[in-house]
């Protein structure tokens, strides 16, 4: 081909492709260049120009000026050496064509980035080209393809798997997605597997946002904004939960979502091949909510612990069944849709509990005091606080008790049940130069008793070893300085075997902590107000207090 033909098929092409000429003959001077100096062998490289006018082809060998070179060692001048060989036309023909190819290529994958990156969740209709073990290809209009991945996550971790358990495609199927990436062509990142050959728009069939723009098509009334789509969780192929919440007070969401004999509802189903979808009541009361959305279960009660974001749930014993769904899938989704942890019990299951709770902690009072739970039953001690409200007369003439037994039986009863209610005008002066039994009772005030017996119960503290030995005594530290946090934490780890419990409250550099370690565990949290200071209060039989005293004063900061 001669140079001149070249030019004249390059405008053309340029013409035909919409590719400014100077940025196509730009690139293949440089793709030429790095050719030519891989076949001629050039150690420093080599330069390509073209003849914008004619298309003749000039090959130029680079050599570095001597004295060119800076402080890095690096030339920063070439002369340049004419090393032009025959036949450059038709070299330059071959990289033309390649070069093309790429640049058509780039400025398709361009143009796609520039219109779709903007529609991220957006609804996309489109029919299967082709379907692979790894991916499908969707038609989405002419020259516009996407990607529905679904790679198999056991070989592939960094890929992705948008589509639900269960579905397989056809050629000529026609599906609906949303958009959920497209890849940047420009992009500097370290692409995926194939990323260059594969379609630039990325679809999901698994995604929440399929099933808002699902409901949004088929419902005039979420569309419009008269019905709200407060929240989705999915099991993709399973099973869907949607919170639904009407602006009109005359409108039922539900209704609206269900259509006439279902007909709405249907349409998205059969999209989805079958996805069951519960439609909840979304209500401002978590309990309601809650309630709501472990449907079809009834629920009994629910108890509602905002400190930890979890709800208890109590369901009837023939409920518990619904209530946790197929491989627990009701409770799970529920979980989702509000973004609350949830446990689930049963009636019978939450009143043994309950009653293992209360009857756990008088067995290991009535040990320590050598009496039967029965004769603490028919005395009328039936809870730990009316045993702890009870008076040292009371106990000794009720249950036949000396002096000894009642002040085991004491500390017993503050190991096992602290103050649950806040002391009235209590001041932490007050609180700091009380007797150690009665701090040892406030160190743990903000607290539920039956809380702290479930905590013990889960992590394995049954007391058992209490059952032998009375000698329970306690030590209280208190300082006005401010205490070392990493030192107290491996002090805290090394206690010995005989100190049961440790609570209190521990000034540090720039923060106040409230401290409760029960067995191997070591809690922090926030103080009760009205504290000041430090005040350590440790629980267990034939403490070491001198060693307990000095390791402690050991971490307190200099001032």
């Amino acid at each position: 081909m001669a140079a001149s033909d070249m030019m004249s098929a390059l405008m053309e092409l340029c013409q035909e492709r919409h590719i400014d000429q100077l940025y196509l003959i730009d690139r293949l001077e440089q793709s030429l260049a790095k050719s030519y100096a891989e076949i001629l062998h050039l150690e420093w490289g080599a330069k390509v120009t073209i003849d914008r006018t004619t298309g003749k082809i000039y090959v130029y060998r680079l050599e570095p000026i001597d004295d060119s070179m800076d402080e890095e060692g690096n030339f920063t001048e070439f002369e340049e050496i004419d090393v032009t060989p025959k036949n450059t036309s038709r070299i330059a023909a071959q990289h033309a064509k390649a070069e093309i190819n790429a640049i058509v290529r780039n400025s398709a994958r361009e143009q796609i980035y520039e219109e779709f990156s903007g529609r991220i969740g957006d609804l996309i209709s489109g029919t299967v080209l082709q379907s692979t073990p790894d991916f499908t290809i969707v038609k989405i209009r002419e020259g516009v393809e996407a990607e529905l991945p679904h790679f198999d996550q056991r070989r592939y971790e960094n890929e992705r798997n948008e589509r639900p358990m269960g579905e397989r495609y056809l050629h000529n199927q026609h599906i609906k997605a949303v958009i959920i990436d497209v890849r940047d062509p420009t992009s500097n990142l370290q692409p995926v597997r194939g990323e260059h050959s594969r379609p630039p728009i990325v679809i999901s069939r698994t995604h929440p946002e399929l099933m808002r723009r699902l409901f949004e098509q088929e419902v005039p009334e979420i569309y419009e904004g008269t019905v709200q789509i407060k929240s989705i969780a999915r099991e993709p192929g399973q099973r869907s939960k949607v919170a639904v919440h009407s602006l009109d007070d005359r409108l039922d969401p539900v209704g609206a979502c269900v259509g006439v004999r279902g007909s709405r509802i249907q349409n998205i189903v059969q999209e989805l091949h079958g996805e069951r979808i519960d439609i909840v009541v979304w209500s401002p009361d978590i309990k309601t909510y809650a309630k709501n959305a472990m449907a079809p279960a009834v629920v009994s009660s629910i108890v509602v612990n905002e400190a930890e974001n979890l709800l208890e749930v109590i369901v009837p014993d023939d409920q518990l069944t619904p209530a946790i769904g197929r491989k627990g899938q009701n409770v799970k989704l529920a979980a989702r849709l509000l973004g609350w942890k949830i446990d689930i019990y049963s009636e019978t299951r939450h009143k043994l509990d309950a009653d293992k709770k209360l009857g756990h902690g008088l067995e290991q009072v009535a040990s320590v005091a050598e009496v039967s739970v029965e004769d603490l039953l028919k005395a009328g001690f039936n809870t730990l606080d009316k045993l702890r409200a009870a008076t040292d007369g009371e106990l000794g003439e009720k249950l036949s008790l000396t002096g000894t037994r009642i002040a085991q039986l004491r500390a017993a009863i503050n190991f096992l049940a602290p103050v649950v209610e806040k002391q009235p005008e209590s001041s932490s002066v007050e609180f700091m130069n009380r007797p150690a039994a009665d701090a040892a009772e406030n160190a743990g005030q903000e607290e539920e008793h039956d809380h702290e017996h479930e905590h013990d119960h889960e992590h394995g503290h049954d007391h058992e070893h209490h059952h032998h030995d009375h000698e329970f005594s306690e030590v209280v530290f208190r300082t006005d300085g401010v205490m070392d946090r990493k030192g107290l934490n491996a002090f805290l780890s090394s206690l010995p075997e005989n100190v049961d419990r440790a609570k209190g409250q521990v000034v540090f550099p720039g923060e106040t902590l409230y401290l409760d370690v029960v067995g191997d565990e070591i809690s922090w949290r926030r103080p009760p107000e009205g504290l000041t200071g430090t005040c350590l209060v440790f629980i267990g039989r034939k403490l070491d207090e001198k060693s307990l005293q000095d390791g402690l004063r050991a971490l307190v900061l200099p001032a």
